[in-house]
């Protein structure tokens, strides 16, 4: 009886842990998305200034049709 209980209680003891291993791996990843999504919406800020500067709006004169 106590031996199969002390299996119970281990068995559950390493799917918590194995659980807890997955959450944490999860939320690195999440983390990791999270940074590399801000960098790309920096990214894309800075392409969108240049571009709207050096834009025809910016004084550059397009050519007659």
């Amino acid at each position: 009886m106590h031996v199969t209980l002390a299996f119970v209680l281990m068995f559950s003891a390493g799917l918590l842990g194995a659980t807890a291993l997955q959450l944490i791996r999860v939320t690195r990843s999440l983390v990791g998305l999270e940074a590399s999504a801000q960098t790309l919406r920096s990214r894309m800020a800075v392409v969108r200034l240049f571009s709207d500067q050096s834009g025809p709006s910016a004084g550059v004169a397009s050519a007659p049709a």
